[in-house]
């Protein structure tokens, strides 16, 4: 908004006189530095926020939100368990928490299943996801084992790839492995999953940054003093959440007291569940970046064996909110719980208080007021005959951003609704009050009516807004908000609100897949469940035969179409009379349109998809315009559904005015289409094909005929004579004057992709790796003749890896440092060495292509896969020349510096670096 008329700017300046002497005392105090925090955070990090709770005893869970060195926000979990405390335990789980038959299951599920399995004392206090795994079969790659049950080698897991894994022995010591040494541990392992990379080993480091690959992740640290960290990092999800790579979790590790670390499955696997104290049941802690909490094979659980007694022993205190404005009244909630964290029953008489009176007051119901002018932390807490309870800390700030939550809202007449203006705090939400804003109606923003009438279209109670009612006659209003800190008139913000009867259909802009400009739509997919709605939605087929169909509800906003660049002179020629849109145009002289005229919706359907029946396609939500059959026409040839919401002539001439036009206030301006179904067609194969990629596009246009001899002057007045036209009245024989218009006014697309349980033959999967299945099961670990390609390469003999990855090509790539393929996309293997050293065969196998190499270690000269004094003795000797390298890798790896010569400078660089694992 441009400017703000004089009466709103002296009505604003008004409520901002009645803050300028808070304001004078929270915005010093806001711009203090922040406070040291207890638990340490990497090197470049700025933690803002943390919140610790005991979960059970010997569990704890820390939720942390921190900026790091790049000023993106970052959110994650930690729960540490000691593992020394007799009932605690880490332990894995699978679906339904067995491991003989395989499948997908959320950690939610999983968790309820443990649980439900084991005889008391057993509670699973966190949970994370585990192991990499095949999507649609629940296949973990390398080691899984889970209570003793080896499930290594069976249709649940199998070895093979390069991966690492985690495993706690028969004696409850933790050991960190390359999966070429599992065989050792074979029958003395408790509980097993495999990882990604040993990113920590002896307290150091053993990647380097990549900041190209943020995302989501999970890993696992251990302490030096036998506790063990299960990390959950939240990503993808913009400035807001914006995650990781893989070094900074060690960093973060590290900092936390881990020696030993290792990678989990991450991105849209990446889930925390914990159980709180006094809960029954755990919740997701983290935003899964899938949108949903994704079915996963593995999890791994930090398991409470702690007796429960029912006796009252402490309180848990939460609050929706960590920051709040002063004035601003919040609720901390109580839980009693026992020793062992299992719900307790309060006791009698709870005596709440604060910190310090002169910041906050709270009442017996635990509801927390902050004072006027107030700003910084303070604590509540709870006790019972004078022995504290519980405690939560609470900080007052001043929201260093306020804005509309979304662009749009739909409301019932006369109802309370919450005002969608909220403020944050380096992005945390803030609890704010009706005295943070100052908020009015359209009607008070452009002084349309007297100011005795304002209220009438809507008034402000707090933070609600209160609709107005039915009687008023409008249809859809803005409203207009500004900080009532801001002292800049451009910071005001508007939304547009839509108002509906009860019992009126209306669509809900709060629940959509979708949006373009004026256009939003929403998705269901039957027989099939979602995979993701992060980086391009997928669903998975619930089933071989299970029936797919793709159901919309599209709502489009007709008050954006555009008026025609070449109809501009047209609308100049009438001086604004009709409007600056090509809506108002039409509400102005709504008595002159024929009922010919239409908005329509034209759907481009996806080659793979077919339209499911025509038959159930229906308008709501507009009067104005009707849908009947025969203005819903199908095109098998071109694959094309076009859908005419007609212009309904009758209705509208309920509503004329005097003049022959109708207020666009009082009509409702957005149009739904519902009924729009499609299904996979025969040419799709579903049934055969690893997955189909969906691209279904729309484009939204209009035609009119206007029977007026004005507009058909003006158009040919101004060279428009091909849109004039003149036509005889059938009724009286007169001749009838006008013009006709067309145009496209907004275009989009929904894609999405749906992949299939059943396989056959090669196959891709969404990363680009190809498998073989023959008989419903996916071979491995050898060479075989493979006929069934489905045109995706040549019928042959081909090589298959042990994690059922097919080669279908390879080249010999010479030598590559640990660091290049390390760092090099796609999945790594090691042939004939159990650990990568220098020497090492390895391969990287990326869509099909296997590329093999000669490993070297920078600094591993003794082939050991350390660099260490013995390492640096050897090097010094070759650089005098008392002895010869005996192959390229090690001559590359006694280079420690890379300049091409070795020297005893590469000697002394390898003391400095201290010792090194390549894991």
């Amino acid at each position: 908004m441009n400017r703000i008329d004089a009466d709103i700017r002296n009505k604003i300046s008004v409520v901002k006189r009645t803050f300028s002497i808070a304001l004078c005392i929270i915005l010093t105090a806001a711009s203090l530095p922040l406070t040291a925090f207890s638990v340490s955070v990497p090197e470049g990090f700025e933690k803002i926020l943390e919140k610790s709770v005991c979960l059970a005893p010997g569990i704890t869970q820390d939720s942390v939100v921190a900026y790091d060195s790049y000023g993106h926000r970052q959110e994650y979990y930690v729960a540490t368990a000691d593992l020394d405390n007799e009932t605690v335990s880490l332990e894995t789980n699978y679906k339904d928490n067995q491991c003989v038959s395989a499948g997908t299951q959320t950690v939610p599920d999983q968790v309820a299943a443990a649980e439900a399995n084991h005889a008391e004392p057993y509670s699973v206090a966190a949970s994370v996801n585990g192991s990499f795994f095949n999507m649609s079969t629940g296949f973990c790659y390398s080691v899984f084992v889970m209570d003793g049950h080896d499930a290594t080698g069976t249709e649940l897991a199998g070895i093979g790839g390069g991966y690492n894994f985690i495993a706690v022995l028969n004696d409850g010591s933790i050991i960190f492995d390359y999966e070429g040494n599992y065989p050792k541990y074979k029958g003395n392992i408790r509980h097993a999953v495999s990882g990604g990379r040993i990113f920590l080993k002896n307290g150091n480091i053993t990647i380097s940054p990549n900041p190209d690959s943020v995302a989501p992740r999970t890993c696992l640290g251990l302490t030096a003093d036998n506790k063990v960290m299960l990390l959950a990092v939240d990503g993808r999800g913009g400035d807001e959440r914006y995650g990781l790579d893989y070094y900074t979790c060690a960093q973060i590790l590290k900092s936390m007291g881990c020696v030993s670390g290792i990678e989990l499955d991450g991105g849209g696997s990446t889930t925390f569940y914990s159980k709180m104290p006094g809960d029954t049941v755990g919740a997701i802690r983290n935003v899964p970046s899938d949108g949903t909490p994704r079915k996963v094979a593995s999890s791994l659980m930090l398991v409470s064996r702690a007796e429960s007694d029912g006796v009252f022993d402490h309180a848990h205190l939460s609050c929706d909110y960590s920051y709040l404005t002063p004035g601003t009244t919040v609720s901390v909630a109580a839980k009693g719980a026992d020793s062992s964290g299992a719900p307790a029953p309060l006791p009698e008489n709870p005596v709440w208080s604060v910190s310090d009176p002169s910041k906050a007051s709270v009442d017996s119901n635990g509801n927390v007021t902050a004072a006027p002018g107030a700003s910084g932390k303070f604590t509540v807490s709870l006790s019972f005959d004078g022995v504290a309870a519980g405690s939560t800390e609470l900080e007052i700030v001043i929201p260093d951003k306020f804005a509309f939550t979304k662009d749009q809202m739909t409301v019932q007449y006369g109802s309370a609704t919450d005002f969608p203006f909220k403020g944050t705090y380096h992005m945390e939400p803030v609890a704010i009050n009706g005295s943070d804003f100052f908020a009015v109606n359209e009607y008070e923003f452009e002084l349309k009516v007297t100011e005795d009438k304002f209220h009438l279209y809507g008034t402000f109670d707090g933070t609600d807004f209160i609709a107005p009612d039915e009687s008023i006659g409008i249809r859809n209003e803005k409203l207009y908000a500004i900080s009532a800190y801001s002292e800049d008139e451009n910071d005001i913000c508007s939304i547009n609100v839509s108002f509906y009867k009860e019992g009126e259909d209306y669509f809900d802009y709060d629940n959509v897949t979708g949006k373009e400009d004026g256009l939003a739509w929403r998705r269901e997919v039957s027989g099939a469940y979602i995979g993701s709605t992060n980086e391009g939605d997928y669903y998975i087929r619930e089933s071989a035969d299970s029936e797919i169909n793709i159901d919309y509800t599209f709502a489009f906003d007709v008050s954006e179409a555009k008026v025609p660049d070449d109809m501009t002179p047209l609308w100049n020629s009438f001086s604004g009379a009709l409007g600056g849109t090509v809506w108002s145009a039409f509400l102005s002289i709504a008595n002159k349109i024929d009922p010919s005229s239409y908005f329509m919706a034209t759907f481009d359907i996806d080659d793979d998809l077919t339209v499911n029946g025509i038959d159930r396609i229906t308008l709501k939500g507009n009067e104005m315009f009707y849908v009947d059959s025969s203005s819903v026409l199908y095109d098998p040839v071109a694959n094309t559904l076009a859908v005419k919401c007609m212009w309904n002539k009758a209705y509208v001439d309920s509503l004329l005015g005097s003049e022959g036009g109708i207020s666009d206030e009082t009509v409702r301006d957005t149009v739904m289409l519902s009924g729009l179904s499609f299904k996979p067609n025969d040419e799709a194969e579903l049934g055969s094909g690893e997955k189909i990629n969906i691209i279904n596009r729309f484009t939204l246009s209009y035609h009119f005929v206007i029977f007026s001899a004005t507009a058909y002057h003006a158009a040919i007045s101004n060279g428009l004579e091909d849109c004039a036209f003149i036509s005889t009245d059938p009724d009286t024989g007169e001749k009838r004057y006008g013009i006709n218009f067309s145009a496209d006014y907004i275009t989009g697309n929904d894609s999405f992709s749906i992949q299939n349980l059943t396989r056959k033959g090669l196959v891709r999967d969404e990363n680009g790796d190809y498998y073989y299945y023959s008989s419903g099961s996916m071979l491995s670990g050898g060479s075989y003749e493979l006929t069934e390609m489905n045109s995706l390469a040549e019928a042959g003999t081909y090589l298959i890896m042990d994690d059922g990855r097919v080669v279908l090509s390879e080249t010999d790539g010479g030598l590559v440092s640990f660091d290049e393929f390390n760092q090099a996309p796609g999945t790594k293997y090691a042939f004939d060495a159990e650990k990568y050293a220098t020497g090492a065969g390895v391969g990287i196998l990326c869509e099909g292509a296997m590329a093999r190499y000669t490993l070297y270690i920078p600094g591993d000269v003794t082939c050991d896969g350390d660099a260490n004094a013995m390492d640096s003795v050897l090097t010094r000797c070759l650089a005098e020349g008392m002895l010869n390298a005996d192959s390229e890798a090690v001559d590359a790896a006694a280079d420690f510096d890379s300049n091409g010569n070795i020297s005893s400078g590469d000697a002394a660089l390898m003391e400095l670096a201290g010792i090194f694992t390549a894991g």
